[in-house]
């Protein structure tokens, strides 16, 4: 009995905190992307940003629960773009 409520211990504690983890990468994924738009004028920010992102890309692709993650952020970022187009015309 003790040896099974070990074994379910290791269990719980060996399971990742995926929402820390998605968290984690989101948090990696907004940064990188800033440095890149700040890089436009500093080209080894913005190619070494760029890397990074290939980076976060790979750390998606292994945690299955951002599984469309990143298509719906595509989405959402295109909508905030188009509204925001009207709102500023100056940055077309």
């Amino acid at each position: 009995m003790a040896t099974r409520n070990a074994r379910k211990s290791q269990e719980k504690k060996a399971m990742p905190d995926v929402k820390r983890i998605i968290s984690a990468i989101r948090k990696v994924r907004c940064s990188a992307e800033d440095l890149h738009r700040l890089g436009d004028t500093f080209p080894a920010i913005s190619k070494n940003a760029a890397r990074i992102l290939a980076s976060v890309a790979m750390l998606e692709l292994s945690v299955p629960e951002i599984k469309g993650f990143h298509e719906s952020e595509i989405a959402n970022d295109s909508r905030k773009s188009a509204s925001s187009a009207h709102l500023h015309p100056e940055k077309e």
